[in-house]
């Protein structure tokens, strides 16, 4: 046990877990002397204090040869959680200047202004960190100055290859999606990128533009994830700018791109948007689209897509959502275009339901037998 060298802990206090058992935890942990990865969830309703998480922070500055820490905090319920996101971000500092070259955190509920200063505090001294994921879940609205502080910290991660940032909610101000844009500027290493990014009030479509311009930089990149759900801002200039980087990006082995409840995205959009993937890179083997709940697509989108996938030979899995999409009344020449890509085995659709579709994939399945399809009819999933 004691040259184990990877550990993933689910703490649940609903299974008569409490303080006591997570010090003994806290206090054996040093003793695995080879861990290089360790996760911990907390899950349940946790009512411990402070001195208990630093225990744990304490024991990873203990642990010489830990690489990777992952600490998942979204599936339980504090009872003073504001005091525990702060504590958490706080013992941070136990970690500054070690070895920890992965860092991936998830927090939900009361993450505030204060506890985002605490984390860019924290980043600035985790220098050798080449992965970084964070989802920060919050009912706070961030301030510009604490988030262009957030950016300018992981601006100093030269070395990092992989980054998650996923911001559900707490987003009002349109010079947030600019500073994530100017600090992508300095991440020239990254291979892996994935944003979700929320607003309440919504962000104006300069910014996407920037942000989505500044992605032709990142020149190594492989593995591509944009969220901007529920973005009633952003239009067809700003799928311009990303279909444009996207031509760039000659690495490219997976892209996803969710823009559900965009209605100002028409099919001069998609038309851009397919024209980058049809001129990305050959290498291209995933692909996943989202665009729910958008009335102003037409049949032309799916032609101009179906065409991109014409391009794309070495593409193995698609994902397409258009499940509320109504006024696209036929798929038949993407269902055709499909069914003829001979390196096409996964392919997984939500589109609205009609006679015809039903026909086609009827057909389509014939061909390839990896086939997940969901119907979208009148509200309803049939």
């Amino acid at each position: 046990m004691t040259q184990l060298r990877a550990l993933k802990l689910t703490l649940d206090n609903s299974e008569d877990l409490d303080t006591v058992d997570t010090d003994i935890l806290a206090t054996a942990l040093p003793k695995l002397s080879f861990l290089t990865q360790l996760g911990i969830t907390f899950e349940g309703s946790w009512t411990f204090q402070e001195p208990t998480l630093l225990k744990f922070f304490e024991a990873f500055q203990s642990m010489k040869n830990l690489t990777d820490l992952a600490i998942d905090l979204g599936g339980c319920r504090f009872s003073y959680y504001y005091y525990e996101a702060g504590s958490i971000l706080e013992s941070l500092q136990y970690v500054v200047g070690t070895s920890i070259q992965k860092l991936s955190l998830t927090l939900f509920q009361n993450f505030n202004n204060e506890n985002l200063k605490e984390l860019s505090t924290a980043l600035k001294g985790l220098n050798l960190l080449q992965g970084l994921s964070l989802d920060l879940f919050s009912w706070y609205k961030f301030s510009k100055e604490a988030f262009a502080g957030f950016c300018s910290a992981l601006a100093r991660l030269i070395l990092l290859t992989s980054l998650s940032l996923y911001f559900p909610s707490g987003m009002t101000d349109n010079k947030i999606v600019q500073n994530i844009a100017s600090a992508l500027m300095s991440l020239q290493n990254l291979m892996s990128l994935k944003l979700g990014l929320r607003f309440d009030n919504g962000a104006g479509d300069q910014q996407f533009q920037t942000l989505f311009t500044n992605l032709k930089c990142l020149k190594s990149l492989k593995y591509l994830e944009i969220q901007v759900a529920d973005q009633k801002k952003i239009t067809d200039t700003s799928l311009e700018a990303l279909g444009e980087s996207l031509k760039e990006l000659n690495s490219l082995k997976s892209v996803s791109l969710d823009f559900s409840s965009t209605p100002h995205i028409t099919d001069k959009g998609i038309e851009a948007l397919c024209y980058g993937i049809q001129e990305a890179s050959s290498s291209l083997v995933r692909l996943r689209l989202k665009f729910d709940k958008n009335e102003n697509l037409c049949e032309d989108s799916m032609y101009k897509l179906g065409k991109a996938l014409q391009a794309l030979v070495s593409l193995y899995a698609v994902e397409f959502c258009f499940r509320r999409c109504f006024k696209i009344a036929g798929f038949q020449g993407l269902f055709k275009t499909m069914g003829g890509m001979k390196n096409l085995e996964e392919i997984k659709l939500s589109l609205p339901y009609s006679e015809e579709n039903d026909r086609e994939v009827c057909s389509l399945k014939k061909r390839k037998n990896d086939l997940v399809i969901s119907f979208f009819k009148n509200k309803n999933w049939i």
